[in-house]
């Protein structure tokens, strides 16, 4: 009798073999069989599927007809994916876990990791499934980072509700997917939206928000009128500093900004003056999401590119997991990362004095860190000559944020301002900065000029001349794959970090979207098509996804069932293409 591990491809398979001993048999199976390790008592057997290797039992009819819809309450079982390598491996699979008396899944530490792991085992007898009691959960694939999660087990039920998740998210993309793209594009069809020779419309639960996203951007560049507005400030001309007033803001209406201004007197009174001193410290470490996002504003690098190279540094054991939505870590990594401060300084030739060298709760926070933490040089560090351009580019922009938590802080002294000229309120801010810290270090920012105010006192007369400033409003930026990932993406809750960059490539890939060159999104006319037919629907806003997203948490958080969640989708489905069905008396 033997422990299995589940793996979830060949490569991570290899890893753990080889971090559990230097004694591997390998089976003419291709099963890896280890009968001594430190790490884990007793003979132990991994297998590895390829990623997927189940896809549910059903078969939609692709000649697509009112008749058939909606698609209701499929039988959501899974089946061996109809290829000759998924047979295999299934099969190999089953052998083993039959034979061996418990079974741990060790597939990627996340939800689809479960999903493919559960797929599996639903197929395998009920004695064979109750074997998988315990889950291996894995932030690094070093040696270390692997001998430490087969020496601290989790048991297979603290993380059963990622699958949970997984699966009702599966189910309700399918049920959208199969019932709405069919439904809508026959009803643009005969609605004449479209010539006869047009593409079918692919609706998705997140994709078709995030078409929205770009197509109302665009509405709103095209619609964009300027318009002007007005400023009011106090020059003081003496010293060259002009003061604001924050609580007027932009005044739209010039007459009444005009009456304001024969308001303010020209001899004005200091009537404040505050003085502090300031820190920041450096940037919150990276999530997969922070690191696309500024991949794609500095490098221009795709969503899509920039976890790619992720993964590589991460399969390399360069990088800690990267489909990680935390910018926290644990003391235990930071115990490590301040242990290897100076080999990480040495390779980026980056020298400072470590002077924080205490955790700070801006990164490293237990309680915060659920499933990964943020994305972190391992404790193996590379030949810098070795990786390709783009994953040095990679590698170094994520050592040296992590770096730079170990450095100073910026520090600078705030003087505040106010005066009262007249009825009306005027400030000025000033800066003196006393130490970069770690900002001179980082390229774009290396020079903070100081924003000098003269000695003001509070009680000191001024003279000041009062001026109105006319300016005019500007047209919204169009939104980039950096801004919808980065910002957009997250503020309603769409996709996953995991899934993000997909999102992007799949409205591409269907047509819906175009990217220029600096990755600046623009819809195509068949997203207008279909934004208008969406006009007053739901199913585009994305705050309906956000709804979808919130309830899914919550199913990963044992909170909610995943059967009532899909239910509710499914309600929603009918009651739309059976309206739609309705206008053709089908």
């Amino acid at each position: 009798m033997y422990t299995l591990v589940l793996a979830e491809k060949p490569d991570q398979a290899r890893e753990y073999a080889k971090a559990l001993s230097k004694d591997i048999e390998k089976q003419k199976s291709g099963t890896l069989v280890i009968r001594n390790s430190q790490y884990y008592p007793g003979e132990i057997h991994i297998v590895a599927a390829r990623g997927h290797i189940m896809d549910y039992d059903l078969k939609p009819d692709k000649r697509w007809s009112f008749a058939k819809l909606p698609i209701v309450n499929p039988d959501f079982t899974f089946k061996v994916a109809d290829s000759t390598d998924a047979k295999y491996r299934f099969k190999q699979i089953k052998q083993e876990a039959n034979r061996a008396n418990l079974i741990i899944i060790g597939t990627d530490a996340d939800r689809e990791g479960e999903r493919i792991a559960y797929s599996i085992l639903s197929k395998l007898p009920m004695a064979t499934r109750k074997k998988a009691t315990k889950r291996l959960w894995v932030n690094s694939m070093t040696a270390k980072g692997i001998q430490h999660s087969f020496q601290s087990l989790k048991d297979a039920s603290s993380t059963i509700n990622f699958y949970y998740e997984a699966e009702a998210r599966a189910q309700a993309d399918w049920l959208i997917g199969y019932n709405y793209s069919p439904a809508f594009t026959l009803d643009i069809e005969k609605q004449k939206l479209v010539g006869k020779k047009a593409d079918s419309f692919s609706i998705g639960r997140v994709q078709t928000p995030a078409v929205k996203l770009v197509y109302d951007n665009d509405l709103a560049i095209k619609n964009f009128v300027s318009r002007p507005f007005w400023k009011i400030t106090g020059l003081d001309e003496a010293n060259q500093v002009t003061f604001k007033s924050k609580a007027l803001g932009k005044i739209m209406d010039k007459a009444k900004a005009e009456e304001i201004l024969v308001m303010i007197s020209p001899q004005a009174q200091v009537v404040e003056v505050e003085h502090e001193d300031e820190q920041v410290s450096s940037d919150k470490l990276f999530n997969l999401t922070k690191l696309q996002a500024y991949g794609g504003k500095h490098w221009k690098k795709s969503g899509k590119q920039i976890l790619d190279l992720c993964q590589s540094l991460y399969q390399k054991k360069y990088l800690t997991y990267p489909r990680t939505d935390c910018q926290y870590i644990t003391n235990l990594e930071f115990a490590y990362l301040r242990e290897n401060l100076a080999t990480y300084q040495r390779v980026l030739n980056l020298r400072f004095n470590a002077v924080n060298l205490q955790a700070r709760s801006k990164y490293v926070n237990d309680k915060k860190v659920q499933e990964h933490f943020a994305i972190i040089p391992t404790e193996v560090v590379p030949n810098l000559a070795e990786l390709t351009a783009d994953e040095r580019l990679v590698y170094e922009t994520v050592v040296k944020r992590t770096c730079l938590m170990f450095a100073a802080d910026y520090k600078y002294k705030l003087t505040r301002v106010i005066i009262k000229a007249g009825g009306v309120l005027l400030g000025a801010e000033g800066k003196q900065v006393v130490d970069l810290g770690f900002k001179q270090y980082l390229s774009e920012s290396n020079s903070e000029p100081n924003q000098l105010l003269p000695n003001y006192q509070v009680g000191q007369q001024l003279q000041i001349k009062p001026q109105l400033t006319e300016d005019k409003t500007r047209v919204p930026s169009r939104i980039t794959e950096a801004k919808l990932i980065g910002t957009l993406f997250p503020k309603y809750s769409l996709g996953t970090p995991a899934t993000r960059a997909g999102i992007i490539e799949r409205i591409l890939e269907k047509k819906y979207v175009t990217k220029n060159g600096k990755g600046e999104l623009y819809p195509t006319g068949k997203a207008e098509v279909l934004m208008n037919y969406l006009k007053t629907n739901s199913v585009a806003d994305p705050n309906t996804t956000k709804i979808w997203e919130e309830g899914l948490k919550l199913i990963g958080q044992g909170k909610l069932d995943g059967k009532l969640f899909v239910d509710k989708i499914q309600e929603e489905i009918v009651a739309q293409v059976n309206e739609i069905k309705a206008r053709y008396g089908k």
